[in-house]
């Protein structure tokens, strides 16, 4: 049997509403040559009766069943089947321009890169604007960019050979940032070749539900992918490279945890920043890079009480651009 020129990896729990949407944009994609792989990650709804509609209809459909492990079992369960050239990601509540693969092979195949980076829709209700990726010269500058923020860890907007990946696997422990986390286990790893695709290749809608604005525990896994991904440079001999890149995006880390988890875990959170300051301290690499997450671990050595009163101002003050959020 052939390889498909595109295996596209699709992890989804409980996306009954969603996922429909996103399966018909990508099995209407100009680029025809592709396999659609969608791991059920031990959904209770509708999931598994939608995704076995798909795969009778279309036999590029590939459906796999799993008991729930999270986002990162759910990917590896996807990359461990892929048989096509690249390899592409999409998530369940997202969908992707009837052009968005066929961009990303051509710009491929035209460079010969083992990794493509595209422009993004994000929409929002009815408001959608253009995301244009930093342009990078080397993949050390990608790494640099998304690193700190500049550029989008996401996989969505991005294509990569399956030979470059190879035995690369997402860290199964860490639900949040996880793609972070194989990126920069991808470029320590290997000499890639990088480039870019000059128009839009993903819609990323933004919904209430979303890890980020959910703001629940998974949230924490922000610090466990950062600290991963500090033992790695570290590991790999290039610390003082990246060090800079690392801390300010470290620091943003620790701001948007602080803005965005619920005030229910508030103490929880404390904890989290404490130790993870401690741990990535031990690694060379202080919390440097933002005045705001300096502030916010002072605020975390308070009393319990005095903690969760003080990041609810802070929360207050950033709401009206002052403050944490400024």
């Amino acid at each position: 049997m052939n390889s498909p020129t595109v295996s596209v990896i699709v992890p989804v729990f409980n996306g009954g509403e969603d996922l429909a949407a996103c399966l018909d944009s990508l099995i209407s994609q100009t680029l025809v040559d592709l396999e659609i792989v969608v791991i059920d990650d031990g959904s209770t709804d509708n999931t598994a009766e939608i995704c076995r509609r798909y795969a009778v209809s279309d036999r590029r459909v590939v459906y796999i069943g799993q008991i729930n492990g999270g986002v990162s079992a759910a990917r590896n369960a996807g990359l461990d089947v892929a048989r096509g050239t690249y390899l592409a990601f999409a998530d369940a509540d997202d969908v992707v321009p009837a052009h968005g693969l066929e961009a990303l092979v051509n710009a491929g195949n035209d460079s010969g890169a083992d990794l493509v980076v595209g422009d993004y829709l994000v929409v929002s209700g009815a408001d959608a604007r253009v995301v244009h990726a930093v342009r990078a010269a080397s993949a050390k500058a990608l790494l640099q960019s998304i690193l700190d923020g500049r550029n989008h860890s996401a996989l969505w907007n991005k294509l990569v050979k399956r030979s470059a990946l190879g035995a690369i696997r997402f860290p199964d422990e860490i639900r949040y940032a996880e793609d972070q986390a194989l990126f920069v286990d991808l470029f320590l790893s290997r000499t890639l070749r990088i480039t870019f695709s000059e128009s839009p290749v993903y819609e990323h809608r933004l919904s209430p539900d979303s890890a980020t604005r959910g703001g629940g525990r998974v949230l924490f896994d922000l610090f466990q992918a950062k600290l991963y991904i500090a033992k790695l440079l570290c590991r790999e001999g290039v610390a003082d490279e990246f060090r800079e890149s690392f801390v300010f995006g470290s620091a943003n880390a620790i701001v948007s945890v602080a803005r965005n988890i619920d005030m229910s875990l508030a103490t929880e959170l404390k904890a989290h920043l404490g130790q993870y300051a401690k741990s990535i301290a031990e690694l060379g690499f202080p919390v440097v890079g933002l005045t705001r997450a300096r502030f916010l671990l002072e605020l975390a050595k308070m009393p319990d009480r005095a903690w969760v009163l003080s990041l609810k101002a802070a929360r207050l003050a950033a709401s009206r651009c002052v403050g944490v959020g400024a």
